[in-house]
Parts: C-alpha cells; sequence; structure tokens
C-alpha cells in the first residue's frame, strides 16, 4: 500500500506542476494573462522581455521600459534605480489604472498628477461615452487612439515637458472626491498624454493603461503607437509591480524555482533522486506482481494435494477458502 501511496503523490505532484505551468494567470495587466484583460498580445507581438525592477541596473542604454497599472508600493530604492536609467539614457513608460500610477510620479517630482475622475467623450467614442477617442501627435504621426476607462492629466504645476495627446473638445471628465461625490467638471479637450526630457532619457506619461490589453491593442492606433513609441529599442515590463492574487505568485515561484533547479547543478541531483524514486517504486511493484502469482501457484498446488488424499471433498468450498486466504 505504501508503495501506491508514494507513487500516486509523484504523480500527483507532476500533474499539479503541468497544471499551473499551462493554466496562465488571469490577473489584469499580467503577461502571462490571454484573456482581454492581459498583456499577452503586447508581450508576445513586440518582444517585450518581462523584468523586476531590481534589473534596471542591468538594463542596456536608449532601452524602453513600461510600467503599466503599477499596483504596488515603490522603495526610495526603487525610485533610485528609475532614476538612474533615465539619466542614462532610458526611456521610461508609465500607463496609469485608476491612479495606481501617482506615486511614482510623485517620486520623481514630475507635478504631473491624474484627475480623480473617468474622461467620457458622448461624440468620438467606441461603443460608449467611456472608451472616447483621442488624439495623439508622435514621430510625425497623428494617431486616433481609444481608452477604456481612463482619466487625464493634470499638467498645470508642471514645469517641464509637453502634453503630445489630447481628449476632444466635446469630452468631459466629472471629478470625485474621498466619498466619491462629484466636485467639479472639466471640459476637453484635456490632457491624456505627457512627455518630458529626464537627463538625457524621456519619460513619457499616459492617463489609461487599457490601450495596452489584449482587447484593446487593436482598437484604433492603438497598435502603431505602441510601435512608435518602441520604434527598433530593446523593450521591457515591468512585471513585479502589479496585484498579483494567490495562484499567480505560487505559479510564478515555482516557475522560477523549476528555472533555478533546471539551470544549476541541482538539477542533476534531481534527476537522479528522481530516478532512483521511481526505479525503486516500481521494482517494489513488479516484484509485489511476481510474490502474488508464485503465492497463487502454491495455493492451487495445496488444492490438488487436498483433493489427492481426499477426493471426496468439495472442490468449490475448498477454492472458496484459497480465495479467502488470498486476499488477506
Amino acid at each position: 500500500m505504501r508503495t501506491y501511496v508514494i507513487l500516486g503523490s509523484l504523480i500527483s505532484i507532476m500533474i499539479i506542476f503541468l497544471i499551473i505551468y499551462y493554466i496562465p494567470s488571469t490577473d489584469d495587466f499580467s503577461p502571462d494573462n490571454p484573456l482581454y484583460n492581459g498583456l499577452s498580445e503586447f508581450v508576445n507581438r513586440y518582444n517585450v522581455t518581462r523584468i523586476s525592477i531590481q534589473d534596471l541596473d542591468h538594463i542596456e542604454d536608449h532601452s524602453i521600459i513600461f510600467i503599466i497599472g503599477p499596483g504596488g508600493d515603490f522603495t526610495s530604492q526603487e525610485i533610485d534605480l528609475l532614476k538612474k536609467y533615465l539619466l542614462r539614457g532610458g526611456v521610461v513608460f508609465i500607463a496609469d489604472d485608476f491612479g495606481t500610477a501617482q506615486e511614482i510620479l510623485n517620486l520623481l517630482n514630475t507635478n504631473v498628477s491624474f484627475y480623480r475622475g473617468v474622461l467620457k467623450d458622448p461624440l468620438f467614442m467606441y461603443r460608449n461615452s467611456y472608451l472616447p477617442r483621442v488624439d495623439v501627435k508622435i514621430g510625425g504621426e497623428s494617431l486616433h487612439l481609444y481608452m477604456n476607462y481612463g482619466t487625464a492629466l493634470n499638467i498645470s504645476a508642471a514645469k517641464k515637458g509637453s502634453c503630445k495627446g489630447f481628449s476632444s473638445i466635446f469630452s468631459y471628465i466629472e471629478l470625485y472626491d474621498e466619498k466619491g461625490n462629484i466636485t467639479e467638471r472639466l471640459d476637453g479637450p484635456l490632457c491624456i498624454f505627457y512627455s518630458m526630457s529626464f537627463g538625457e532619457g524621456v519619460l513619457y506619461i499616459f492617463s489609461d493603461s487599457s490601450i495596452f490589453i489584449n482587447s484593446m491593442i487593436d482598437l484604433g492606433d492603438n497598435n502603431v503607437f505602441i510601435n512608435t513609441i518602441i520604434s527598433s529599442r530593446p523593450s521591457y515590463v515591468i512585471s513585479d509591480k502589479w496585484n498579483m492574487n494567490l495562484y499567480t505568485k505560487t505559479r510564478l515561484y515555482l516557475i522560477d524555482l523549476a528555472f533555478f533547479i533546471l539551470n544549476s547543478v541541482y538539477k542533476y541531483l534531481m534527476i537522479f533522486t528522481g530516478a532512483v524514486v521511481i526505479y525503486i517504486v516500481f521494482y517494489r511493484i513488479s516484484m509485489r506482481g511476481v510474490r502474488k502469482i508464485d503465492s497463487e501457484k502454491t495455493l492451487r498446488k495445496v488444492l490438488e494435494k487436498i483433493l489427492e488424499k481426499h477426493p471426496d471433498w468439495d472442490r468449490k468450498v475448498l477454492e472458496r477458502i484459497i480465495e479467502e486466504e488470498r486476499r488477506q
């Protein structure tokens, strides 16, 4: 019984690993998420490499880093890494999700903020006013992008940089206080895309992160805009600063652990241990089968000898007795 328990446990562990590996995360802005709210299309189409913010020291100059819908808190050490990357010529693109990127803007001293409210446009829109069309000028082109429950940028205190994208004159945003009460209405055009120099680098600020998700990336000129921003630069996305559920955290941990083992000397130990365990399990199963066959042959011989000495005894009764003995 113990052998079958070990074998069952090994098979269960293998199945669990396969399930975790092949069933991706469904979190918003997850690079592994192939659903409408994920970034799998963005990552695969533009060959975007996933990195931790701690990797910024090792990223080459004149590349581009995307921070999309950040959810985690940023430490002063992480912001310093971001500043150093910008100062030496890197490009950083920050895409907000309901104000989640405000902390970064504050720590970078941009004097730019996200309005507390949703940008709407009853005329220039896709399907409804919460998906407004906005106009962006970049790379000598005028592009029509579509946002999805985004906001707008307050650039009134900004001392450097310029706005590269606006909503239409028919757009508006209703501002809310912390209690959810409407305090003010701002009419368009409103800034949604801002660019500023930062040392040798460039910082882009966009007031919506949805243009990158699978369901929006091919809407309007969203795809062209992303392609123009990336150009021929090596591109990266910070993948450890969005809100992850327990499944995603567990999945990433196990995948990282597996890659660590496969790229270290421990893989030989794992292969050897696995081979020994599999050999022992199957050897014991095969030997149990041999012993079972030998036991049955012995019982049959005993039956025949008994019937030779007592031919008048009931054969069926003896066979039932032997069968009960075999089961014990």
